[in-house]
């Protein structure tokens, strides 16, 4: 019996040191609970502020991202007006140059007319006082023979 009364004990006694033992773990986890709670609150403000920092952080990262979009599709949106606007500016700048060209092109033929007539007009002239110097000419041979013959004549 002293055998079972020290067996009893024994179990008795681990029994009491396995709920003291939980009892413990308990305590010390709540104790470790309290400690990081109050170890959490005093870096609660800088956590709070790594937290600000980082969502800045990321708001602006987005916001860069955001203005590079927009940037390119500035560029590609001016660059196609710019395109645009030239193209028109080249059909306009085209047809002035055609409109010229052919005024230059018509008021050359005329003026060409104009200096073709001046030099048949003058070519005319030229020949015609040509061939009344040449009928000249000749009347006054013809009246020279004339006068030679009736010379003769009136000496004969």
């Amino acid at each position: 019996a002293a055998a079972r009364i020290g067996a009893v004990w024994l179990g008795h006694r681990a029994h009491v040191r396995k709920i003291l033992d939980s009892r413990i773990c308990v305590v010390q986890a709540r104790i470790r609970g309290v400690l990081t709670r109050s170890r959490f609150k005093k870096h609660a403000p800088a956590a709070i502020l790594l937290q600000r920092c980082w969502r800045w952080y990321r708001q602006r990262s987005r916001m860069r991202i955001r203005i590079a979009i927009a940037t390119v599709l500035q560029k590609h949106a001016r660059r196609h007006e710019v395109i645009t606007r030239l193209e028109i500016l080249n059909a306009k700048v085209t047809g002035c140059q055609r409109i010229w060209r052919g005024f230059r092109a018509r008021r050359q033929i005329a003026e060409r007319e104009e200096n073709m007539l001046k030099l048949q007009a003058f070519w005319y002239k030229a020949v015609a006082c040509c061939q009344v110097r040449d009928m000249h000419t000749h009347a006054r041979r013809i009246q020279r023979f004339v006068r030679q013959l009736i010379a003769r004549r009136r000496v004969s």
